[in-house]
């Protein structure tokens, strides 16, 4: 590939010949022996492609299929782009339309709204100087209604402390009976006093001990006596009781003795006893005098406080019919004041009325403006949909234009100027193919010629024939003279290749007569090339070459001689 890409570069052929087949050096310097024969035996249109190839005249159907297939397939899909994105520009200039209206009514509900409520302010101020000229007057009169406010206080106080002095002097009367029933009762004295009881006590008991130690000693003495006449012998001295009749006596004796004791003990018991009511019912009679005394003075107090209520009942009675007669006298202007109070009411509950409607009123304005503002911002956007989408039907419309430019002008230009060329090409071709069959075939019953198709037009004794019914010459004079004319036309159009003096020969005499022979070195001298390369099997040409290069095959093995 490296080296394809060297040689097409030293020919000057196009560097796109590198990966293509190069059909300009197959037509201009060396074309295989069949392959000028296909071409004249192909399809017109075959033909033609084959030969805007070699012209380099395609490029007019490139920019025609590439002006079809992309470019206008691009403007078509961005006609449809553009289209669809400003699809609704009406649809949004009536939207902002309808949205210039609507935003009217809304600013015309806004002023009227702000008119009521300029109106509504009016009454507002009206109605505060009014609350405030009644505000002046009720303080003036509000000492009145304090005093009232204070009478009425101090009456219920004095009402209050009225039927607590009656409620009080109700259970002092019932203290009092009750006190009275308790001085008439008469309170006995007891006998003796009570020192003289405890001294009396206090000897008695000292009996009743003295009586109870000796009632001990006594008990120990008959038990001690007991047991010695009962064992017969005495446990100090240990002698036997020779005469046990006599203990037995002393122990009657004794227990006498100790039964005189213990009544003693008993009688003084219970003379302690009774000494011991004496002094409790002389303890109650102290008590009965200690009770009697406070009640007397309880009596005396209470009779103290009973007067004293009734003298301040007097006297709050006095209290209560004075104020009673100031509170008539202040509440002739409690009227004013009602009236004032209830004229301050009414005018309070107006406006508070008139704040509900102006708050109302208020939020509508609030409303309208929140709409305003939202029906403005709704409009500027609309207007930059507006804008973007006029921009974009601009450019529709500027794609449009293109597309009809490329459409109605450029395509049918290319069209032209590929036909203009394919013509100037076709003439040129013409005369050159002409010229090199007149001289290979100089008979003027056979002449030749190419229509706008490039296929070859042969013409024998004034009427056309087809290229199959001509002779081995004449098929292979028709088919180097295309040859040579595709040579000349390629050489005199394409300026830049290097291979403008040489070409290649591939068997052009096959069915020449010997006459076709001679013409062929008239050809060679006419086209005056510096160097032409035959290959032919044909002996005669050896008389008009400069070198001979020969080929043999021996054995299956190829042999060159160079003459």
């Amino acid at each position: 590939s490296e080296l394809r890409a060297l040689v097409i570069e030293m020919l000057g052929y196009p560097s796109e010949y590198v990966t293509k087949n190069p059909l300009m050096f197959r037509y201009a310097v060396y074309t295989p022996q069949d392959d000028m024969k296909r071409i004249l035996f192909a399809d017109s249109d075959e033909r033609l492609n084959i030969l805007r190839k070699i012209f380099d005249v395609d490029k007019y159907g490139r920019i025609r299929d590439n002006t079809n297939n992309i470019l206008m397939k691009e403007l078509r899909a961005k006609k449809r782009e553009l289209e669809v994105q400003f699809s609704d520009l009406e649809q949004k200039i009536k939207e902002k339309s309808d949205k210039e209206i609507s935003l009217l009514g809304i600013a015309s509900g806004l002023d009227s709204e702000r008119m009521k409520m300029f109106g509504i302010d009016e009454q507002v101020k009206q109605k505060e100087s009014f609350l405030d000229e009644m505000s002046i007057k009720l303080k003036g009169l509000g000492r009145v209604m304090q005093n009232i406010a204070s009478n009425k206080t101090l009456l219920d106080q004095k009402k209050k402390r009225m039927m607590s002095i009656r409620q009080e002097i109700v259970d002092i009367d019932r203290r009092i009976v009750s006190m009275k029933e308790f001085l008439n009762k008469e309170i006995k004295k007891p006998d003796m006093d009570e020192r003289a009881i405890l001294e009396n006590k206090m000897k008695l008991d000292k009996k009743r001990q003295n009586s109870l130690s000796q009632r001990g000693v006594l008990e120990n003495e008959i038990r001690r006596l007991q047991q010695i006449l009962s064992s017969g012998l005495c446990e100090f001295c240990g002698q036997n009781v020779s005469e046990p009749s006599v203990f037995k006596g002393k122990i009657d004796e004794k227990s006498e003795f100790l039964r005189q004791m213990i009544e003693t003990i008993s009688s003084a018991t219970k003379e302690i006893e009774r000494l011991e009511d004496l002094r409790k019912s002389y303890t109650e009679y102290l008590y009965d005098l200690r009770v009697r005394t406070d009640k007397q003075k309880d009596y005396s107090d209470s009779l103290d406080k009973r007067n004293m209520l009734n003298s301040e009942m007097q006297m709050l009675d006095s209290d209560v019919e004075s104020i009673e007669k100031e509170i008539e006298l202040l509440s002739k202007d409690i009227l004013l004041v009602a009236e004032l109070e209830s004229k301050e009411k009414m005018i309070k509950n107006e406006l508070i009325a008139i704040r509900k409607n102006r708050d109302e009123i208020s939020r509508n304005i609030a409303r309208f403006e929140s709409q305003i503002e939202s029906v403005k911002r709704d409009l500027e956007n609309i207007g930059k949909q507006i804008v973007e989408k006029q921009k974009l039907k601009e450019r529709f419309v500027r794609v449009v234009e293109i597309s009809s430019w490329f459409d109605m002008i450029f395509l049918p230009l290319m069209e032209s100027m590929e036909k203009h060329v394919l013509s100037t090409i076709q003439q040129e071709f013409n005369g050159f193919f002409q010229n090199w069959f007149s001289i290979l075939i100089p008979d003027e019953n056979i002449s030749v010629s190419v229509d706008d198709q490039f296929t070859p037009v042969i013409e024998q004794a004034g009427y056309q024939t087809e290229y199959q019914n001509l002779s081995g010459g004449e098929k292979t004079s028709v088919a180097l003279a295309y040859r040579l004319a595709l040579n000349k036309v390629i050489n005199s159009l394409v300026e830049n290749i290097k291979t403008k003096d040489i070409i290649i020969l591939d068997e052009p005499t096959d069915g020449f007569s010997m006459d076709q022979l001679d013409r062929i070195r008239d050809v060679l001298n006419e086209l005056s090339l510096k160097q032409m390369i035959i290959v032919s099997h044909e002996p005669k040409i050896d008389t008009y070459v400069d070198s001979v290069i020969r080929f043999y095959k021996e054995g299956h093995v190829s042999r060159v001689v160079r003459n």
